[in-house]
C-alpha cells in the first residue's frame, strides 16, 4: 500500500491554484453526480489516474483492475466510484491526458501541407514521430485496443475518434490543390493509416516479437521505412504527382 503523501505531492503541481479546472484540458472537472470538484476532489481524482498510469506502465500483460488501481492510490473502492463508473472510464481519462500531447508530437506536422519535392522526407518524419509517441504510451494503447477488440463501445469510440482526426489530415495531404470534392481519397487514406497503426502496434508488442522466429521478426527501421514509402505513394497517387 502506498502512502498518500507521495501521490499527493506528485499531483499538486498539476492542479491549478486559482480554479477547479485541469490546466492541461481547460475544462471544469466534475464527479459522477455532476458536482464541480474542489481542490481536494481534483487531487483525489488525479491520484486515481496517477495510480492507473503507474500500473499500466508496469504491466505488459494487459491485466489491470479497478481494485488494483484503488489499492495503488491508497483509496477505497467507494472513493474511486465517486469519480469513475468502471475501469474503462479510468483508462479513457488516462488516454485523454496522453492525447493532449498528440498535437505537438505528430499532428501539427501533418496539418502543414507538404511540398511535392519534400514528400519522402516529410513522410519519414511523420512515421518516426508517430512511432515515438506510440512507443512512449504503448501499454495504454495496447490496453485500449484490447478493450476495443472485445467490443467495448467506449474504447471503440475513442479509437475511432483518434483515427478520424488523422484520416482527415492524411486525406488533405492526398488532395490536389484544385480538388473540390470533400473526401475523394478516404479508401487510400484508410489503407495507409491502418498500415501505419498496425506496424507500430506490432513493433511494440513484446510478446509477439519474442514468439516470432528471428527470421520473421520485422525490423523496426526497415518496417518504418516501408510504411513511409507507402505513405508517400498514397500522397503522390492522390495528387497525381510522379516519382
Amino acid at each position: 500500500m502506498h502512502g498518500k503523501s507521495n501521490l499527493q505531492s506528485s499531483t499538486d503541481l498539476q492542479i491549478s491554484e486559482e480554479n477547479n479546472e485541469r490546466p492541461d484540458s481547460g475544462r471544469v472537472v466534475r464527479n459522477l453526480n455532476g458536482q464541480k470538484l474542489g481542490r481536494k476532489g481534483i487531487i483525489t481524482r488525479q491520484r486515481i489516474l496517477t495510480a492507473a498510469s503507474k500500473l499500466i506502465v508496469e504491466k505488459d500483460d494487459l491485466q489491470i483492475s479497478l481494485g488494483a488501481i484503488a489499492a495503488e492510490a491508497d483509496l477505497g473502492m467507494t472513493s474511486v466510484y465517486n469519480y469513475f463508473s468502471d475501469l474503462t472510464d479510468v483508462i479513457l481519462a488516462v488516454l485523454e491526458n496522453i492525447m493532449v500531447d498528440a498535437e505537438e508530437a505528430y499532428l501539427a506536422h501533418l496539418r502543414i501541407r507538404w511540398e511535392d519535392d519534400d514528400l519522402a522526407e516529410e513522410c519519414s518524419k511523420f512515421i518516426d514521430a508517430f512511432f515515438t509517441f506510440w512507443t512512449k504510451n504503448a501499454n495504454v494503447f495496447h490496453l485500449r485496443n484490447n478493450f476495443a477488440d472485445k467490443r467495448d463501445r467506449k474504447m471503440i469510440a475513442h479509437r475511432a475518434s483518434v483515427a478520424q482526426e488523422i484520416l482527415g489530415l492524411i486525406i488533405a495531404q492526398m488532395e490536389k490543390k484544385s480538388e473540390s470534392s470533400e473526401y475523394p481519397h478516404n479508401s487510400m487514406a484508410s489503407a495507409v493509416y491502418m498500415g501505419i497503426e498496425r506496424a507500430v502496434s506490432v513493433l511494440n508488442n513484446k510478446l509477439l516479437m519474442n514468439d516470432l522466429p528471428p527470421a520473421y521478426r520485422p525490423d523496426k527501421i526497415g518496417l518504418l521505412a516501408a510504411e513511409a514509402r507507402l505513405f508517400e505513394f498514397g500522397i503522390r497517387s492522390g495528387r497525381g504527382v510522379e516519382w
